[in-house]
């Protein structure tokens, strides 16, 4: 799981963990736009992208399940307000 996976460092973690073979949920407040999804299709077969504002109370434990991932073998927390 990348959370922020959508920022300018989490997106590059998310293309290099897909690109050396590993499933990666990406986790953003907003879902892709077109400059995103073009980056990331190399490796969009590994990439699933889950919409969710991860500060509320349960919503990482809901958007993991609605992707049908089983446990997370690691997580890059790169989630962060830069304005």
């Amino acid at each position: 799981l990348v959370t922020g996976g959508l920022g300018f460092v989490g997106i590059n973690v998310e293309r290099t963990l897909a690109a050396g073979g590993d499933d990666v949920l990406c986790a953003d407040l907003h879902d892709p736009d077109d400059a995103a999804r073009a980056f990331l299709a190399p490796v969009a077969e590994r990439v699933t992208y889950l919409a969710a504002d991860l500060a509320e109370r349960g919503a990482l434990a809901r958007v993991v399940a609605a992707a049908g991932a089983g446990p997370l073998d690691a997580v890059a927390h790169v989630a962060a307000l830069t304005a």
